[in-house]
């Protein structure tokens, strides 16, 4: 009876761990993200400052999303102002080291720094991002699939040894 009580307890377990790798297949089951739907990139420099950017608001109903930028000379540069690839709308001036722009797509952002005294800004570097559908899938889904797996397994694995001892 212990050993039917445990196997049923282990098939719950394993049930119940498996649902939560499945809901997101389902659309009624999984919230839609409201943040960001916009890919923004931001194409380095080899050297002269930090920089960053956030979402300021959810895409509208006409596909419109408020985004922030931020840039930070190092020490002995000087910040020369913001390239943008993609639709967007600038809230302001692109030498703003703080800046806010309107996309309605995808954006690559170069932030441009100078070292202080000379005419040539730093050159860009290229920036590759996998967005293939080939990448490595990682994720909570895989991972519960996986520890729903090895419990089969186990599961399985005592359920042998229990066979046997008879």
């Amino acid at each position: 009876m212990k050993r039917t009580l445990s196997i049923l307890v282990a098939v719950l377990v394993i049930a119940l761990s498996a649902i939560p790798a499945f809901a997101a297949e389902n659309d009624y089951l999984s919230p839609k993200a409201t943040v960001a739907n916009y890919q923004i990139t931001i194409i380095p420099g080899p050297e002269g400052g930090t920089y960053n950017f956030e979402y300021k608001t959810p895409v509208d109903d006409d596909g419109k999303q408020t985004v922030h930028f931020h840039a930070k000379p190092d020490d002995g540069y000087e910040f020369t102002g913001w390239t943008f690839d993609g639709n967007y709308t600038p809230l302001g001036n692109l030498t703003d080291t703080e800046l806010d722009i309107i996309v309605s797509s995808d954006i690559k952002a170069t932030p441009n720094f100078k070292k202080i005294g000379s005419s040539e800004t730093t050159e860009k570097k290229d920036t590759k991002i996998d967005d293939s559908s080939k990448s490595p899938k990682t994720g909570t889904n895989y991972v519960y699939v996986g520890i729903a797996c090895v419990a089969l397994i186990g599961l399985l694995f005592a359920a042998k040894k229990s066979i046997y001892k008879k």
